[in-house]
């Protein structure tokens, strides 16, 4: 019967994926394309000329002056391209349908910027429609011409329907083994299962809330995108930024977890979509994670969900999620509780069996806080100091020495691809910790803490911005850890004081004990009462420590998962030490305010929040740089013109093309040499070579940091110019690639060997 069962539900996912890609495959390629041959539609500020016919002088005024017949779309997603001539600013192209609602029609307006000569816009449709009208319309200076406009359908619809059935295979996987699962594990998962659903509360609307950090790691997203497109993997330089200039986040910013929105982006989702499923995907990730570190530290199914609900919807969090859309900090979130558990392993369960296993569990939880933000790296890293400081009597045992330093190289291997590049490009000729960031960091730092008063709202502000103490907090977002920690301290020191015998006689009392001083500390630390600015006069050493911190409250990140694990540690003891039924409404009362809690985050951030709506490439700001750090040394922003190119002593430049970071022309260069300008910003590795002959040309930094090519003497031919890894990054990144391969084969192996043992 199990057999039949599960046969049949084979068979139904083979069918599932094969429809979409059948469907893929048979209309590649294949769909709408309508062109329109326009005999030079010329708009000026004083006259229209359309087919020859004149239209009197407009006063500057805006003007609609091309508009096609309506066209008939099917469902899908369609590339709108029109070229086009003009000199000024202000004009655009749209798209629009009377007969189609905003969640029927998704399409945004292009600029016609006088840099280019190409535009173009997507416009998505949710089902067919007859009356697509595609508009282009005159700002009203200078002037502008439409020469020729196509439209075309994408894959994307199918790409689309392929990725929605292999969710839906992972659903009907998801029920079949719910099926066979025992009653108290179909508990756990329906429990885990509504916290996800809760976390991803924010996202249930068509368009993204303004997070104050989401045009930045939107852009890393595309830019990742628009480097795969060109060829290149890993994406070190992202094309798109800067005008399409380049910028170096992919060496200084771990990014490896945004090549999942990244890869849907490619499959043809809209950027805010693709952005919306990381969420979600890190929801379900913290989820799960931080259920099983509990659970295997506390020995209890009940802890191991109480933890990950504590956790999950921690106000802090949720603050990165949505209010800040912090993606590296809240991706570094997720591994947390992995280096809480590897830790906890390792000092308090080491033994022959089981060291290798530990060392492995530690070594993921902190490769993923390096993989996506090297600020909650540093904060791990002076917690890990911290615990061993505590603990050194028990490092010097061999076995915890050995699991320590095998987590220390296994993280090192795991990191090579992102440590390598980082050292080698880490100098002065590219802009990092620029004086006057530090200068600024470093005086505001303690300024930007929190008062006491934020540290455990209930009822918390959920928008607003970062502002000085002297600014008050009536207008500040209260980067709040949440009144259910209060609860957790309260209660913890209410358990010392009064049941100190029968508390000491728990076996996570010594950690607790650990996690309530650094979970204090870390609280002290992102608050404005603590000597930041003190600390930082201490030295240039020092200052250049602490000033990326940026702001105090980040200490809230470590701050949660330390206190949760003492949440834990009281919740699980309290019902040995009090009467089941006052355990119990003690319980219950902190859950219900912490429920109350999470549920005023969610109505106060959704309900009035800006809608922020962006579905392509072109709707995005590229000179969105923040403070312009990983810019080459020099560089000044605003002289970054879109698309300039300065030669001289070349006589015939020809077939101009630039993807990406790739440019590829035809030159012809005079009897003494000459040089050339490219709009990309100067980053070593760059190399130009003939195209033919692979004759390379001398490559360097000229005005504004611009990318120059020199040739000393005369040439004629086809020049690609390119960036290129060196062979060790390389080899960093093979040496990390084999590392995670043989982690997973060894927890492959120790995993089963475990269950093996434990049938017998």
């Amino acid at each position: 019967m199990r057999k039949k069962a599960f046969f049949t539900l084979l068979v139904i996912q083979m069918v599932i994926i094969l429809i979409p890609l059948l469907s893929f495959l048979l209309n590649k390629d294949k769909g709408q394309k309508i062109s329109f041959c326009v005999d030079e539609y010329l708009v000026s500020e004083k006259s229209v000329v359309t087919d020859g016919v004149t239209v009197e002088e407009n006063n500057n005024e805006i003007l609609s002056f091309l508009k096609t017949p309506e066209i008939s779309l099917d469902k899908g997603t369609y590339i709108v391209k029109v070229n086009y001539n003009t000199n000024q600013l202000g004009n655009y192209i749209s798209a629009s349908s009377e007969a189609l609602n905003d969640l029927e029609i998704r399409s945004e307006k292009a600029e016609l910027s006088p840099y280019y000569q190409e535009a173009q816009i997507t416009i998505e449709l949710t089902r067919a429609a007859d009356d697509i009208v595609i508009e282009a319309v005159y700002g009203g200076k200078g002037f502008v011409s439409i020469r020729d406009m196509t439209i075309k359908e994408t894959n994307a619809l199918y790409g689309k329907n392929i990725f929605y059935a292999f969710l839906i295979c992972l659903f009907l996987n998801g029920i079949y083994f719910f099926s066979k699962m025992t009653v108290s594990s179909r508990k756990v998962v329906i429990a885990l299962t509504g916290i996800f659903l809760a976390s991803c509360y924010p996202i249930y609307t068509d368009y993204l809330s303004a997070g104050a950090d989401i045009p930045f790691h939107l852009l890393r997203i595309e830019g990742i995108k628009e480097g795969l497109l060109t060829g290149y993997f890993p994406v070190k330089i992202h094309p798109l930024w800067a005008k399409g200039y380049g910028y170096a986040t992919g060496i200084f910013y771990g990014d490896i977890f945004l090549y999942i929105p990244a890869l849907l982006r490619i499959i043809g989702f809209s950027i805010q979509t693709s952005y919306q499923f990381y969420l979600a995907f890190i929801n379900l990730g913290t989820v799960i994670l931080s259920y099983f570190c509990f659970k295997r530290i506390f020995q209890s199914r009940k802890i191991g969900v109480l933890g990950s609900f504590v956790y999950s919807l921690s106000i802090y969090r949720l603050f990165n999620l949505y209010t800040r859309a912090a993606v590296g900090e809240y991706t570094a979130m997720m591994f947390l509780p992995l280096i809480l558990l590897g830790f906890y392993l390792i000092l308090m369960e080491n033994n022959k069996k089981d060291w290798i296993k530990n060392s492995i569990i530690a070594a993921i939880g902190i490769s993923g806080v390096v993989q996506s933000h090297l600020l909650s790296c540093e904060m791990v890293l002076f917690m890990i100091l911290i615990v061993c400081l505590i603990s050194i009597k028990k490092i010097w045992h061999w076995q915890v020495l050995r699991s320590l330093l095998l987590g220390a190289l296994l993280t090192f291997l795991l990191n090579l691809n992102f440590i390598i590049p980082f050292l080698d490009s880490y100098n002065k000729d590219i802009t990092i910790n620029s004086s006057e960031w530090v200068s600024n960091a470093s005086s505001t730092l303690q300024e930007s803490g929190l008062f006491p008063l934020q540290l455990f709202s209930i009822f918390q502000h959920s928008r607003g911005g970062a502002w000085r103490t002297g600014s008050g907090i009536a207008n500040e977002a209260s980067y709040t850890i949440g009144i259910i920690f209060l609860c957790g301290i309260l209660l913890f020191i209410y358990l010392l004081t009064c049941h100190f015998t029968q508390c000491r006689k728990e076996y996570h009392f010594k950690p607790a004990c650990v996690c309530f001083f650094m979970g204090c500390l870390t609280i002290y630390m992102s608050t404005c009462l603590f000597p930041w600015d003190a600390i930082a006069r201490m030295g240039e050493a020092m200052e250049k420590l602490v000033t990326p911190l940026q702001f105090a409250w980040r200490m809230s990140g470590p701050a949660t998962l330390l206190l949760c694990f003492i949440i834990c540690f009281v919740f699980s003891v309290i019902g040995n030490i009090e009467k089941q039924q006052i355990a119990g409404m003690i319980i219950m009362f902190c859950l219900i305010l912490h429920t109350i809690n999470v549920g005023w985050y969610f109505y106060d951030f959704s309900y009035f929040t800006e809608p922020y709506r962006v579905y392509d490439t072109y709707e995005l700001n590229t000179m969105a740089l923040y403070s312009n750090e990983y810019l080459p040394t020099g560089t000044d922003p605003q002289e970054i013109v879109d698309n300039r190119i300065i030669k001289d002593g070349i006589y015939v430049f020809e077939d101009y093309e630039k993807r990406g970071i790739n440019i590829e022309c035809y030159l012809e260069v005079g009897e003494d040499g000459g040089y050339i300008y490219f709009p990309l910003n100067y980053y070593k590795n760059y190399k130009c070579r003939d195209k033919e002959t692979l004759e390379e040309f001398q490559v360097k930094p000229g005005i504004n940091q611009m990318l120059r090519v020199e040739f000393t003497d005369k040439y004629s031919g086809t020049i690609e110019v390119f960036y290129k890894e060196p062979w060790y990054w390389r080899m960093g990144e093979i040496i990390s690639f084999i590392t995670l391969l043989g982690v997973f084969y060894l927890l492959h192996r120790l995993i089963r060997k475990n269950k093996l043992k434990t049938e017998k």
